[in-house]
């Protein structure tokens, strides 16, 4: 009786952990405490997207030519409220990084989702699907 135990829970650990690393390799990632580990990332309970995952979806929402990233965080908001009154359709923050002179590193999207959260407390934007951000 033991060991059919002990093999059901080797091949129940084996198969989650197959699971678990197609997840890893998909950069899925799953919050023992989200509101402590990722705060403002994901809601607890709930499985936040990965902006990563926006970059297929959302490439060519951005505009073809970028516009230089500002240095001050007033003129960041502005130019990103710009850039998104300019867009045709709702981008996610890779391509809106994306749409900026300089590298799209993982700074920058954090950045300019603060940039996008407040914009839309203020009003000027909204997100319109899950991880797309487009006009008010």
């Amino acid at each position: 009786m033991t060991a059919s135990i002990d093999a059901f829970i080797a091949k129940w650990a084996a198969s989650g952990a197959a699971e678990r690393a197609a997840e890893e390799a998909a950069e899925h990632i799953r919050w023992l405490r989200p509101e402590y580990q990722s705060p403002g990332a994901a809601q607890p309970g709930v499985q936040g997207k990965l902006l990563e995952l926006e970059e297929e979806e959302t490439a060519e929402a951005a505009p073809a030519g970028k516009r230089p990233w500002p240095d001050t965080l007033a003129a960041q908001a502005a130019a990103l409220r710009d850039l998104l009154a300019s867009l045709d359709a709702p981008a996610g923050v890779h391509a809106l990084a994306a749409a900026f002179e300089g590298k799209v590193t993982p700074k920058r999207r954090a950045d300019i989702q603060r940039l996008l959260e407040t914009l839309a407390a203020l009003g000027q934007t909204g997100e319109v699907g899950e991880g797309l951000w487009g006009k008010a």
